[in-house]
């Protein structure tokens, strides 16, 4: 299935559209209940099999996103929705050609720990607009992740891997709230 590059835009406003009646809600619910919204910043680069055996930090291109997290009361305590829309903010480099994205990505993730210190998982649906040197396209693809929510002074931050659509790896640092 490909959507348009008009399609990451709309998918991220049905997702966030879908958040409304439970962001009222979540002011009732328990801290478990994991509603959030996150900034996140970091590093995107092409994935190919010299990746880490031939990495050169021109290659990375920086990475913006925001997100949106939450959970319905249908779902177990350890298990929420995500919704993230994102690009690069510089280009990066693969095969000597600059590159760029856009990804609207929308995943399930787990949870295990406390809301101190936890592993999340996540994976899901991205829809995602590519540059590369002078071609352009879009591809719809698997996504799926990991990372580490914890507390610093008090503020609640995630350090995720994620591939998104397998090409594309991000390193991110989330703040959410």
């Amino acid at each position: 299935m490909r959507l348009t590059s008009q399609s990451v835009p709309l998918i991220f406003i049905a997702c966030l559209l879908l958040a409304v009646p439970r962001a009222e809600a979540a002011n009732d619910s328990g801290p478990d209940q994991r509603d959030f919204w996150s900034l996140n910043f970091g590093i995107a680069y092409a994935w190919d099999e010299h990746a880490f055996r031939d990495f050169n930090g021109n290659d990375v291109a920086t990475w913006l996103s925001g997100g949106w997290g939450g959970h319905f009361g249908f779902m177990p305590d350890w298990m929420g929705m995500e919704a993230e829309l994102a690009t690069t903010v510089t280009d990066g480099s693969w095969l000597g050609e600059d590159w760029s994205m856009i990804s609207g990505a929308f995943y399930l993730s787990t949870y295990t720990g406390s809301e101190r210190l936890y592993l999340k998982l996540r994976g899901g649906l991205s829809s995602n607009r590519v540059k590369i040197g002078n071609y352009t396209g879009s591809d719809t693809g698997l996504a799926g992740g990991a990372g580490i929510g914890f507390q610093f002074l008090g503020q609640p931050l995630e350090l995720h891997f994620t591939a998104v659509d397998g090409d594309v790896n991000t390193l991110t640092l989330h703040w959410r709230f």
